[in-house]
């Protein structure tokens, strides 16, 4: 019996040897032919994947010795620190020791903890961070009340001013910032900063490049929010609002700006009734590099002030979404019911992103770099007499270069939807048949997918996917039969009616429109028809 439990015990141990060498020979693991550089790009990838989850940054380092080694000594692997793990954070000091001299991204979640418990959980991660504040280029702060964030960002600041009996302080290199308030109090620092540490915090504050701000705000006057390539606000209350003069200074201030994003976040107006005199007081500012606007959820005139206020030539991305009434500080209704320059408000709008873009493009003399736009929950109306929605047109004639076009809620009308669809015919050689080739794509359009969410009944056919993919609907059964199949009308001459026939109406002339386009997205969208979406 001893004897057999020897024999075991050498088997397992030898088991443990064979295993140790199949993984670390080059043969047998592929993988172990990998460069360290690329294995510290997959174990990167894979974090990132698993949104920096800490188990998976230490299951990396547990696979075998080698990528044990690779794992420890890649430094931007252990950089993403968020106190999830339970006092005392052996596992986020570890993260720490291990991250060596690279940039960390903190993230600190107060929501879950009532305010007495917050100072002493605050005092707790400061503590632990440290000497490492100097290296934290990322900084998220979570928080269920204004107090939690007060103190949270009371408490990092004060970890960047000198310390007593030095003269140097601990410059952050903090770059990135986003400070969320669940309560949506209003401010996450305090008016109460004494005016002798208010310069420290400013200091601290200067050299950020992206800045979100959802529940909360920050002095708008302070150099938080100068040269910044990114700002998000998000669900401002009334009296946290930039006022006009504050943001465009921000706007004046940060021309290297590529992404502006404002989520029922807007600005308090000087004169929120006189549309024509905001208009003739806005001058407005370039912004070359803008590449992404994102207006939601904003009172109309606070959405077209911006759109004067910004010119932006190579924007790629616009989102314009929901335009509300204006409002005054004590709740009334500044616009109700009543039209803008005799237009309804909403189309008033549609009609300002229109000349927003064809502004933006006058001193280049090309046509708008647009991709992807986006229109959203718009009042806009459609008459049976006119079968179409004016300025929405207007708006899509200004984007030839459009890729991706997403309409929801606003009224579009045949007459759109037939001109994105139009395909301009390929001219053929006199005295010959011009079949059209099989499967080819439309010569002006070549939209490849729609995403038809929600589409009303009864259901439409062709179904939406087939929307403008070809010139002619190809019939595999009967090729000779294919003129005899019904295609959309288009702006062409027409042939003479073959003298047998009754002549038919003369089609309706249509324009094409967004000739780049590739993907259109439909949602919600209650006034189309069958032979609006036909090819």
């Amino acid at each position: 019996m001893v004897e057999l439990e020897k024999i075991e015990q050498r088997m397992m141990r030898a088991r443990r040897e064979l295993l140790g060498l199949r993984n670390s020979s080059l043969h047998l693991v592929p993988a172990n032919k990998l460069l360290p550089e690329i294995l510290s790009y997959i174990f990167l990838l894979g974090v990132e994947q698993a949104e920096y989850d800490l188990d998976m940054a230490e299951s990396d380092s547990e696979m075998c010795r080698r990528w044990r080694t690779i794992a420890i000594n890649t430094a931007t692997l252990w950089t993403h620190i968020d106190f999830s793990d339970h006092p005392p954070h052996n596992l986020t000091r570890l993260f720490l020791a291990r991250s060596k001299g690279a940039i960390l991204g903190v993230n600190l979640t107060l929501t879950d903890i009532d305010d007495l418990e917050s100072e002493a959980h605050i005092t707790e991660g400061m503590d632990i961070l440290g000497e490492h504040v100097s290296k934290i280029g990322s900084l998220t702060v979570d928080a269920a009340t204004d107090m939690q964030l007060d103190l949270l960002l009371t408490a990092f600041l004060q970890r960047c001013e000198p310390q007593p009996g030095t003269h140097d302080q601990t410059r952050a290199a903090l770059r990135k910032l986003k400070l969320v308030d669940v309560s949506g109090s209003g401010y996450a620092l305090t008016p109460n900063i004494s005016r002798e540490r208010l310069p420290f915090v400013f200091q601290t504050l200067r050299g950020l490049d992206d800045v979100t701000l959802e529940g909360t705000s920050l002095p708008w006057h302070s150099p938080a929010f100068e040269g910044l390539k990114r700002l998000h606000l998000v669900g401002l209350g009334t009296d946290a609002l930039p006022f006009e003069d504050e943001f465009v200074n921000i706007i004046q201030n940060c021309p290297l700006l590529e992404k502006l994003k404002l989520e029922e976040a807007g600005l308090t107006l000087e004169n929120s009734s006189d549309i024509v005199k905001m208009r003739r007081q806005t001058h407005p500012i370039d912004l070359h590099r803008l590449d992404s606007l994102h207006l939601s959820t904003l009172s109309w005139n606070e959405m077209e002030f911006i759109l004067h206020l910004i010119n932006a030539p190579n924007l790629k991305s616009l989102w314009i979404d929901t335009p509300t009434e204006s409002v005054n500080p004590d709740g009334t209704i500044v616009d109700e019911g009543q039209e803008i320059e005799g237009l309804p408000r909403d189309e008033h709008v549609l009609k300002t992103v229109a000349v927003f873009i064809n502004r933006s493009q006058a001193d280049t003399f090309e046509s708008s770099s647009l991709h992807t736009l986006h229109i959203e929950s718009f009042d806009t109306t459609i008459t049976a007499d006119d079968d179409t929605n004016p300025h929405l047109m207007e708006v899509l004639k200004a984007v030839p270069n459009l890729n991706t076009l997403e309409l929801c809620e606003i009224a579009v009308g045949d007459v759109v939807l037939e001109s994105l669809s139009a395909v301009t015919p390929t001219p053929s050689v006199p005295g010959s048949p011009s079949k059209p080739p099989s499967k080819a794509p439309s010569m002006s359009t070549s939209i490849s997918s729609i995403v038809s969410e929600q589409i009303p009944s009864p259901s439409i056919y062709p179904p939406p996917t087939s929307f403008a993919q070809y010139e002619f609907d190809e019939d595999d059964d009967d090729d000779e039969d294919w003129a005899d199949e019904d295609t959309m009308e288009v702006d062409h001459d027409s042939s003479t009616p073959h003298q047998d026939h009754i002549p038919s109406p003369r089609p309706k002339k249509i324009i094409p429109i967004c000739p780049s386009l590739q993907v259109l997205k439909l949602e919600l969208i209650h006034d189309i028809t069958r032979e609006a979406l036909r090819c």
